[in-house]
């Protein structure tokens, strides 16, 4: 029993941490989309600053930058790449959780078939001489969720 209960409390406290690393992934991108858009317009101010432009326009454009310097938001251009490498690491983040969501489609039973499928190749190719395996259909019965398994048990044997 108390095996049952540390194993469910395992799986309850993996969603859990799932939950919560999708939820910090989402706030994160929102962090890093806002972030590049805040400072989307210091590119744009770089370009300007290199055209020719008279005195009074270019110490606007001086007063400007030193504005987004004074909020935080002055990208010059070797954050730019960081932008980069932080969009990279959350692309990989969401490939982690989507992994541990569902191993893209890969469940424990799929994993069983293809090894057992792999060994019967196997068998094949080197001549084994085994007999085909029998199977115990009751052993199904714990992990389809629907109330039709008699019926299908049935038509199994047939």
């Amino acid at each position: 029993m108390a095996r049952l209960v540390t194993r469910n409390y395992k799986k309850e406290t993996f969603y859990e941490f799932l939950a919560a690393r999708r939820y910090t992934w989402s706030a994160m991108f929102a962090v890093l989309i806002t972030a590049a858009l805040l400072g989307y317009p210091t590119p744009l101010l770089n370009n300007v600053k290199k055209m020719n432009l008279d005195i009074n326009q270019r110490e606007q454009v001086n007063e400007a930058i030193l504005f987004l310097f004074y909020t935080g938001l002055r990208i010059n251009e070797n954050n730019v790449t960081m932008f980069y490498l932080l969009i990279l690491g959350l692309a990989i983040e969401r490939l982690a959780i989507n992994w541990q969501e569902n191993r893209f489609g890969c469940t424990h039973f799929k994993l069983q078939k293809f090894i057992e499928l792999d060994m019967r190749r196997e068998a094949i190719r080197a001549d084994w001489d085994i007999p085909n395996p029998t199977y115990d259909i009751e052993r199904y019965r714990r992990h389809y969720f629907r109330t039709d398994f008699n019926d299908l048990k049935k038509l199994m044997q047939n």
